[in-house]
C-alpha cells in the first residue's frame, strides 16, 4: 500500500493553496481530485471577485482572512500575470436605506477592510458623477474589491505546487477514511488505497461526505446547500464598477449584483439565494444531476432587484447564465477544525469569500499541522 506524508482532498482553489503551501515547505504531498481537472467545483461557479471584506462579523475566519488574503491574492495575480481587475465596487442604498450603508461603511472600518483609509460613503451628486446612469440614494466606494480568472488562479497553484514536488491525481474518488490513532488510510472508488499522516479535507461540496465516514458522530456540522443563479444581460451595460445591494438582513447572500468579467467587457448578475432541501446530499454526477439548471423564470425577480437602482434595464433581457452551490454550516462562518484527531485538518463552510482567502486559509492549514510556513515569493 502506497504511503506518503500528506493527502489533500479536492483540488479547488484552496486544496491547490494548501498543496502548493505545504509542498514548499518540504512535505511529499499527493492531492487527490475526484473531477478530471482542477478548480472545476465550487471554485468554476462563482463570481470570481477579489472581496474586500466588509461585512464578517469581528473576530470571524472571514473578517481575520479576506482583507489581508485578498491583498496577498492581487500581488500573486500581478506577478504570476494572471487576468485581474481592481475594478472597485459600489455598495447602494436606496431611499431610506442610508443609516444601514453608514453601519455598514463603519463595521467595514473596524474589521479593518482591504484599503479602508480609502473607502468612503458618496451622495447622490457624487454617483451622478462616477456611474451616471446609476440611481441611488447613496453609496459606499469599496476601493479594494475586484476580480479575477479563478480558472488561472487555480492552474498557477498547481503548477507551483507540482513544481515543488507534489504530485496530483484527477479523476480519483476518495469515498472513505480510516484512522487508527496516528495514520489515516484512504479508499477511493476503485478500491485503490493510499496511507497518511496528515490529512487535509478541502472536498468543498463534498467535504462533510468525507468526513462522515470516519469522524465520531456528532462533531462533523449540520450543512445546508443554497444555490446561486445567474443571469447575464443582452445588452451592454454602462457600469464601471461592481454594484452591490445592501446586504439583506437575513444574511444568506450579499443580494443580486452586477460583476463585471474580467477579460471580454461582459457583465452577469447574481447569485440569488435559492435554498435546496434541507436533507440534499450533493451526488457525484453534479452536472448530469440538473441541479446547476437555471430556471429561467427567476429572471423576473432580478429584474425587479436590479431595476431599483438600474431603471433603464429594459424588461426581458436578462438571459439564464449559471448557477453554483454554497455550502452553509451553523456558525456563517469557515470551520477549520481537527474534531481532536491529529494531523487532520478539515475545511467545511468555504463558500464566498473563499477564493479570496484560498491563501490565508492556506497558511493557517499549515499553522495547525505544526508545519513551518514558507516565505512567500511576491
Amino acid at each position: 500500500m502506497a504511503h506518503v506524508s500528506a493527502v489533500v482532498v479536492g483540488a479547488g482553489v484552496v486544496g491547490a493553496a494548501v498543496a502548493r503551501s505545504l509542498a514548499r515547505a518540504g512535505q511529499e504531498v499527493l492531492a487527490v481530485e475526484r473531477l478530471r481537472q482542477p478548480g472545476q467545483g465550487t471554485t468554476s461557479r462563482n463570481s470570481q471577485v477579489i472581496h474586500a471584506g466588509l461585512y464578517y462579523p469581528e473576530g470571524s475566519l472571514k473578517a481575520r482572512f479576506c482583507a489581508a488574503s485578498a491583498a496577498r491574492l492581487y500581488k500573486f495575480a500581478e506577478s504570476r500575470h494572471i487576468p485581474h481587475w481592481n475594478c472597485q465596487k459600489l455598495v447602494v442604498a436606496a431611499e431610506g436605506q442610508e443609516e444601514r450603508l453608514r453601519s455598514v461603511a463603519e463595521h467595514a472600518q473596524s474589521i479593518g477592510c482591504l484599503q479602508k483609509e480609502k473607502m468612503r460613503l458618496l451622495s447622490r451628486e457624487d454617483l451622478k458623477i462616477l456611474e451616471p446612469d446609476l440611481v441611488a440614494s447613496a453609496a459606499l466606494l469599496s476601493p479594494g474589491t475586484g476580480v479575477i480568472c479563478a480558472h488561472s488562479v487555480v492552474s498557477a497553484l498547481v503548477a507551483e505546487a507540482e513544481d515543488a514536488g507534489a504530485s496530483f491525481s484527477f479523476g480519483s474518488d476518495a469515498e472513505s477514511v480510516r484512522w487508527d490513532g496516528s495514520v489515516f488510510t484512504l479508499t477511493f472508488s476503485d478500491g485503490f488505497q493510499v496511507t497518511c499522516d496528515k490529512l487535509v479535507n478541502a472536498g468543498g461540496l463534498h467535504a462533510g461526505q468525507l468526513a462522515q465516514t470516519f469522524v465520531p458522530p456528532g462533531l462533523v456540522p449540520e450543512f445546508r446547500f443554497c444555490k446561486g443563479n445567474y443571469f447575464r444581460p443582452s445588452v451592454p451595460v454602462p457600469f464601471k464598477r461592481l454594484i452591490y445591494p445592501l446586504p439583506p438582513p437575513s444574511g444568506a447572500g450579499l443580494g443580486t449584483h452586477l460583476t463585471l468579467d474580467v477579460e471580454g467587457g461582459g457583465a452577469k448578475f447574481g447569485p440569488d439565494t435559492e435554498w435546496l432541501p434541507a436533507d440534499y446530499q450533493p451526488v457525484k454526477d453534479m452536472d448530469g444531476s440538473g441541479v446547476y439548471r437555471v430556471d429561467a423564470s427567476r429572471a423576473a425577480s432580478f429584474e425587479d432587484s436590479i431595476q431599483s437602482w438600474w431603471p433603464s434595464l429594459p424588461s426581458g433581457s436578462l438571459e439564464p447564465d449559471y448557477s453554483g452551490l454554497r455550502v452553509k454550516v451553523p456558525s456563517g462562518d469557515f470551520e477549520i477544525t481537527n474534531h481532536g484527531m491529529e494531523g487532520y485538518w478539515a475545511q467545511y463552510g468555504i463558500e464566498s469569500p473563499g477564493l479570496t482567502s484560498s491563501l490565508m486559509i492556506a497558511e493557517q492549514v499549515l499553522r495547525v499541522l505544526g508545519v513551518p510556513i514558507p516565505a512567500e515569493d511576491f
